[in-house]
């Protein structure tokens, strides 16, 4: 689960520099989560959380995720994927 984690947390970073947070209420779920993972937080204690905050944030109407859905789903794929 740490390469999953650690994937969240670049798509979330990247998902943020990009714009993606749209709503304020996004943008400050991000910040805590940012500062959290900064603190030396395992990104495993976080996954669920970054997952949350990522699927709602592609949800968002008229959200062009590009490269960054691409990644989504192919990381969605394989989560459901595991038994």
């Amino acid at each position: 689960m740490r390469a999953e984690a650690r994937t969240l947390f670049t798509l979330a970073e990247s998902a943020a520099e990009n714009g993606l947070f749209a709503t304020a209420r996004l943008e400050a779920r991000w910040r805590l989560l940012a500062a959290r993972c900064a603190d030396r937080t395992p990104l495993e204690e976080s996954a669920a959380e970054l997952h949350g905050l990522l699927e709602a944030a592609l949800r968002q109407p008229g959200v062009k995720a590009g490269w960054i859905g691409e990644r989504w789903q192919a990381l969605e794929a394989r989560l459901h994927s595991r038994p």
